[in-house]
């Protein structure tokens, strides 16, 4: 039953697809296109803006590689989480309802989660800087 809903969910939406601009921007602070997922969902249906994985020195590892056989359950996985500014409490950065939830159920399956407030985001004037110290701190 619950993979028929997990299903259902995953289609319902595209996720896919994160702003161009995020996406060049994660290019640049992980070093490619091949260190990182966009649009993942976790075992149980979480939806994830972006995954990676970081290994014991804080190096991304790249994407291609991983496998279930493979040394890389000693790596960190990093749940990037894009807030939109609805989803997070009156003035703060902290996510509420569902959105603090999912950030709960993460942790518990091994995810280091970053959530990144958009608005924040886009005000920055050194973005990638700011990026690099959410992700890799």
């Amino acid at each position: 039953m619950q993979e028929k809903y997990c299903k259902e969910v995953q289609e319902q939406r595209d996720y896919k697809t994160i702003k161009k601009e995020y996406h060049h921007l994660l290019v640049e602070v992980l070093g490619g296109p091949q260190y990182f997922q966009v649009g993942t969902f976790s075992p149980y249906s979480y939806s994830i803006n972006v995954e990676c994985l970081l290994d014991k020195d804080k190096r991304p590892v790249e994407w291609n590689e991983r496998s279930d056989d493979s040394p890389h359950d000693r790596s960190d996985r990093v749940a990037i989480l894009l807030l939109k500014k609805h989803e997070m409490c009156y003035g703060s950065y902290r996510p509420k309802g569902f959105h603090r939830t999912r950030q709960r159920h993460l942790e518990i399956l091994g995810y280091k989660v970053v959530n990144i407030p958009r608005s924040e985001l886009d005000s920055q004037p050194g973005k990638v800087e700011y990026l690099r110290k959410k992700i890799f701190i």
